[in-house]
Protein backbone atom coordinates (compact mmCIF):
# COMPACT_ATOMS: atom_id res chain seq x y z
CA UNK A 1 0.00 0.00 0.00
CA UNK A 2 2.96 2.38 0.22
CA UNK A 3 2.41 5.27 -2.15
CA UNK A 4 -1.16 4.21 -2.84
CA UNK A 5 -4.38 6.00 -1.98
CA UNK A 6 -6.42 4.83 0.97
CA UNK A 7 -10.14 5.56 1.21
CA UNK A 8 -12.20 5.65 4.39
CA UNK A 9 -15.94 6.05 4.85
CA UNK A 10 -17.48 7.54 8.00
CA UNK A 11 -21.15 7.23 8.89
CA UNK A 12 -22.68 9.85 11.17
CA UNK A 13 -24.20 8.49 14.39
CA UNK A 14 -25.73 10.30 17.35
CA UNK A 15 -24.59 9.66 20.93
CA UNK A 16 -26.97 6.69 21.11
CA UNK A 17 -25.58 5.05 17.96
CA UNK A 18 -28.53 5.94 15.73
CA UNK A 19 -27.90 6.94 12.12
CA UNK A 20 -28.04 10.71 11.60
CA UNK A 21 -26.80 13.32 9.13
CA UNK A 22 -23.74 15.53 9.21
CA UNK A 23 -24.82 19.03 10.22
CA UNK A 24 -21.73 21.21 10.26
CA UNK A 25 -19.43 18.92 12.27
CA UNK A 26 -15.85 18.63 11.07
CA UNK A 27 -14.34 15.19 10.64
CA UNK A 28 -10.58 14.70 10.70
CA UNK A 29 -8.62 11.57 9.82
CA UNK A 30 -4.84 11.62 10.32
CA UNK A 31 -2.33 8.81 9.79
CA UNK A 32 0.80 9.00 12.00
CA UNK A 33 3.53 6.97 10.31
CA UNK A 34 7.03 5.61 10.71
CA UNK A 35 9.72 7.87 12.16
CA UNK A 36 11.23 8.32 8.70
CA UNK A 37 7.99 9.76 7.29
CA UNK A 38 8.21 13.46 6.51
CA UNK A 39 5.01 14.36 8.42
CA UNK A 40 1.67 13.11 9.63
CA UNK A 41 -0.65 12.43 6.72
CA UNK A 42 -4.04 14.15 6.62
CA UNK A 43 -7.01 12.71 4.76
CA UNK A 44 -9.11 14.93 2.47
CA UNK A 45 -12.91 14.92 2.50
CA UNK A 46 -13.82 13.90 -1.06
CA UNK A 47 -17.58 13.45 -0.76
CA UNK A 48 -20.28 14.24 1.78
CA UNK A 49 -23.84 13.00 1.38
CA UNK A 50 -26.31 13.08 4.22
CA UNK A 51 -25.00 10.74 6.90
CA UNK A 52 -21.87 9.51 5.11
CA UNK A 53 -18.58 11.12 4.15
CA UNK A 54 -15.75 9.66 2.09
CA UNK A 55 -12.13 10.51 2.91
CA UNK A 56 -8.96 9.94 0.93
CA UNK A 57 -5.31 9.84 2.04
CA UNK A 58 -1.91 8.59 0.97
CA UNK A 59 0.62 6.48 2.89
CA UNK A 60 3.98 7.47 1.39
CA UNK A 61 6.15 4.69 2.85
CA UNK A 62 5.95 1.13 4.06
CA UNK A 63 5.50 0.67 7.79
CA UNK A 64 2.93 0.83 10.57
CA UNK A 65 0.57 3.79 10.80
CA UNK A 66 -1.82 4.79 13.55
CA UNK A 67 -4.95 6.24 12.00
CA UNK A 68 -6.88 8.61 14.28
CA UNK A 69 -10.45 9.75 13.58
CA UNK A 70 -11.90 12.80 15.32
CA UNK A 71 -15.23 14.63 15.01
CA UNK A 72 -15.18 18.28 16.09
CA UNK A 73 -11.81 17.64 17.74
CA UNK A 74 -13.03 14.72 19.88
CA UNK A 75 -11.27 11.40 19.24
CA UNK A 76 -13.62 8.70 17.98
CA UNK A 77 -11.53 5.77 16.74
CA UNK A 78 -7.92 4.69 16.55
CA UNK A 79 -6.76 2.05 14.03
CA UNK A 80 -3.44 0.44 13.23
CA UNK A 81 -2.66 0.01 9.54
CA UNK A 82 0.43 -1.75 8.22
CA UNK A 83 1.59 -0.68 4.79
CA UNK A 84 3.90 -2.86 2.71
CA UNK A 85 5.96 -1.95 -0.35
CA UNK A 86 3.84 -1.76 -3.47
Amino acid sequence: MAGEEINAIMDARDRYGNATTWSGESATVVAHGPAHSPADRAFDVVDARGGRIALRGLLPRAGSYTVAVAVDGTAQHLLLVTSSNA
